[in-house]
């Protein structure tokens, strides 16, 4: 029998995968394509999780990587490359919409404190989601006429609840860039 591929030859081989060839191996060898998914992500996935699950057990966190991992695999038949978004960003996607829906069912069982309590309050009123929906492709738009590297610096604080550590170890630029970034932003 072969011997199983080493993280090194995983990490090799993860630095030539395309996007197709991911989700390739996601449908036609499900396994190895999670195991390449986790190589290639699974620390975003993990770094997304525990952000947005801040307070939480550290098997919650691992209970919404799981989940996050098997909605990928579950819908990489329905991802569209032509729409303007890399793999990715799709699988941050889906990891980050994950974290929250397992935040809020730990808000709802009140196993953890929630940051914000405005985050509780749920409107019912129409105008209110429409506002809100107009306020979302504003900011959309306004995001996709950013620059780089406020664009991807933004991206990670507010929307993968990145550190500023850890986001200018993303980018490989000083701690101190990314904080000026900020300020610049």
């Amino acid at each position: 029998p072969a011997m199983p591929p080493s993280l090194f030859h995983l990490r090799k081989i993860a630095q030539i995968m395309t996007d197709q060839n991911l989700i390739s191996l996601l449908e036609t060898k499900p396994e190895e394509g999670v195991k390449m998914l986790l190589c290639l992500y699974g620390k975003a996935i993990k770094t997304i999780c525990s952000n947005i699950l801040r307070g939480a057990s550290e098997e919650d966190i691992e209970e919404a990587m799981a989940d996050a991992v098997a909605a990928i695999w579950q819908s990489v038949r329905r991802f569209q490359s032509g729409r303007g978004c890399s793999f990715k960003s799709y699988c941050y996607g889906i990891t980050r919409k994950k974290a929250l829906n397992k935040r809020k069912q730990l808000l709802m069982n009140m196993e953890i404190v929630p940051l914000e309590e405005n985050m509780l309050s749920d409107s019912d009123d129409l105008l209110d989601e429409y506002e809100k929906k107009e306020q979302k492709e504003i900011l959309h738009a306004v995001i996709k006429e950013l620059g780089e590297p406020l664009k991807m610096v933004f991206i990670l604080r507010y929307f993968f609840f990145y550190s500023v550590r850890e986001i200018a170890e993303e980018i490989s630029v000083p701690e101190k860039k990314v904080e000026n970034t900020f300020h610049r932003g």
